[in-house]
């Protein structure tokens, strides 16, 4: 298929959205997810780490491994799961991207992203995790959701490594080489599969002192 990064050192081979990326590294990896009903959660006690607001799946079927350069289904697909979550664009805090380094996928996404959301991109963290973990292939889409959901407890957006030339389509913040502290309290999570599977996800944190998590320098001032 000739989607592996052409380059020297792996460690800067995967280069989501800049202009010299070539295709991603493979990875490897897993996270496990316990999903339940928030009564049965507080009945045993359980410390919640965030609330499933909304999740949709398309099919584009475009081609069996490429994806439309005119991202009509993404845009569609991102637009029903805000909808559905009962957020407005504005909403979302932080977006966690499939991000392979492709020349195809990555410009899909950013045309997307910039479709459905607009001026209001601007103010949103947008992180691919790939760069730095590879393409991890069936285990892409949970590691990724893991470590969003990790972010948004932790109050910070991973960053985008080995982002050094962002390509001219990438015009909002791509979070380049340094992750920053950000309290957002929504998140969406792309992923975008073989056979044209669109998948989103989108995520609350949360906030209740009793049984969720506070954010790491509170919970350092209340271990001291």
């Amino acid at each position: 298929m000739r989607a592996l990064a052409q380059h020297d050192d792996p460690k800067t081979a995967c280069r989501p959205f800049d202009s010299n990326r070539s295709g991603f590294v493979l990875g490897e990896g897993a996270a496990l997810f316990v999903v339940e009903r928030l009564g049965h959660a507080l009945s045993r006690g359980a410390r919640i780490y965030a609330e499933i607001r909304s999740g949709k799946v398309l099919s584009e079927a475009h081609h069996v491994t490429g994806l439309e350069a005119n991202p009509e289904a993404l845009i569609r697909l991102i637009d029903m799961t805000i909808e559905s979550a009962g957020w407005s664009a504005g909403d979302v805090g932080h977006i966690n991207t499939h991000g392979t380094g492709t020349l195809q996928n990555d410009l899909a996404e950013m045309r997307a992203i910039r479709g459905v959301f607009g001026d209001t991109a601007d103010g949103v963290c947008v992180t691919a995790n790939k760069a730095c973990i590879g393409h991890l292939i069936n285990a892409a889409g949970s590691m990724e959701l893991a470590l969003t959901v990790l972010a948004m407890r932790d109050g910070f957006a991973p960053p985008t490594i080995n982002l050094t030339d962002p390509d001219p389509e990438c015009t909002f913040d791509c979070t380049p080489l340094v992750g920053r502290v950000n309290r957002f309290q929504n998140a969406l999570k792309l992923s975008v599969a073989f056979g044209g599977h669109l998948v989103a996800m989108a995520l609350s944190r949360w906030n209740d002192a009793a049984t969720g998590f506070g954010y790491p320098e509170e919970e350092r001032r209340q271990a001291a």
